[in-house]
This record gives structure tokens, C-alpha cells and sequence, in this order.
């Protein structure tokens, strides 16, 4: 599997009002910084498998992601990944409070291959089923997505 379409896509984040897009940045990659603290796990259940599903589908898989995150009483803010014109984007969660390794899980049983942890400066690809992570320096800046 490549996992460029993940490392190049872009994440927006809404918290405490304000959206937050997270980009890739110009130096590539960043080594693990001490200090750098997971704030949250950037979960989709949209198109599971990289399949492509209909509207209806993904809008019932992001229902059972959200009861799912509210019955765990885990503390969640909307997310957004996608391509910076909007062209493709997947509606998910910013899920705070779980580890990697609970994060992967979680992301699993919505049939995803990987999701996003989130630090600042620094975004970490892992697969779901334990086998890559990949870290890369990022930069955010306030703005929202590019969804009607």
C-alpha cells in the first residue's frame, strides 16, 4: 500500500469555535520532539478500506463513529481530511483522551487502514493495523475547510 494520499492530504479541525487546518510542511519530515504530546487522534469512518461508499453510507458510518465515541464518554471535535481545494474530502472526528494503540483500534473497527495522531508541529500516520508509522512536521493556521 502507498501511503502518500495520506501523508499529502490536509486536516481541519474545529475547536472552541475556531477551525484549524493542518497542512504538510515544507520540510517533510519531523523526528519525535520530546515535549511533543499527542493532543488528540484524527479518526474517519468514511470509505472503509479506501472503497469508495455512497453519501448515505459514509453519513451512517460517522453516526456509529460519534454514538460510538459518546457511549466510550470520549471528547470529540469535528475534523475534516481531505485535498486543499476540497476535491476529496472525509468527514471524521478529532478524538482526544485515547492512545495510540486505543486510537488504531478505534480506527479499525471502522474499517479504516490508518488514521492521523496529532501534536503540535508534527503529525503521525498510523496504521491501524500497527504495522507503519510515519511522523511528519506540519503547520497549522486558522481556516476552514473547503465544504459547502
Amino acid at each position: 500500500m502507498s501511503w502518500d494520499g495520506y501523508l499529502d492530504a490536509h486536516t481541519w479541525v474545529l475547536v472552541d469555535g475556531t477551525w484549524w487546518h493542518v497542512a504538510p510542511a515544507a520540510d517533510g519530515d519531523a523526528p519525535a520532539g520530546p515535549g511533543s504530546t499527542v493532543v488528540g487522534h484524527v479518526i474517519t469512518a468514511h470509505n472503509p478500506g479506501g472503497a469508495w461508499r455512497s453519501a448515505a453510507d459514509n453519513a451512517g458510518a460517522h453516526a456509529a463513529l460519534v454514538a460510538a465515541c459518546r457511549a466510550d464518554a470520549t471528547v470529540t471535535h469535528p475534523a475534516w481530511g481531505g485535498d486543499p481545494a476540497g476535491r476529496w474530502m472525509e468527514l471524521g472526528l478529532l478524538v482526544v483522551g485515547l492512545d495510540d494503540e486505543a486510537a488504531r483500534a478505534l480506527g479499525a473497527r471502522f474499517g479504516q487502514d490508518a488514521i492521523y495522531a496529532l501534536a503540535p508541529g508534527r503529525r503521525i500516520l498510523l496504521a491501524c493495523d500497527g504495522t507503519v508509522a510515519r511522523t511528519q512536521a506540519v503547520r497549522a493556521e486558522a481556516g476552514p475547510p473547503p465544504v459547502p
